[in-house]
């Protein structure tokens, strides 16, 4: 697991490909309840990176905004 602590923030970039089966059906899926416990446990926001390997989760992770703004 990599991850970085921004203030209230938390990013979140995990290979889960091994174990995926066992707490979610898709890897959205499965973002999206670390990012909910995070939030729940300590009230920060957190950013997931999805990709099929960390340096490509990192990238999605990057990326997202930039497009975003593009439009």
């Amino acid at each position: 697991m990599d991850y970085e602590h921004l203030p209230n923030r938390v990013i979140i970039c995990i290979d889960s490909t091994a174990s995926l089966h066992l707490f979610a059906r898709t890897p959205e899926e499965l973002a999206r309840k670390i990012i909910n416990e995070i939030y729940r446990k300590t009230r920060l926001t957190a950013t997931a990176g999805i990709g099929p390997n960390l340096l490509l989760a990192k990238v999605s992770l990057i990326m997202r905004p930039r497009i975003a703004q593009q439009g």
